[in-house]
């Protein structure tokens, strides 16, 4: 994504991008560690009795 305003307003621009960019990072490692913990979870159910 490329701002041709000023210099000052391409770099907010680059910021945010970046900001969003880490936030859906994260959150899909969020969501690959709870896909990950709920299979553990149901493949030893012995740990937790019934």
């Amino acid at each position: 994504m490329t701002c041709r305003r000023a210099s000052a307003v391409h770099l907010r621009c680059a910021v945010d991008d970046r900001k969003l960019y880490f936030s859906i990072v994260r959150l899909l490692a969020i969501k690959e560690t709870l896909i990950r913990a709920g299979r553990a979870v149901r493949r030893a159910p012995k740990e937790k009795p019934a």
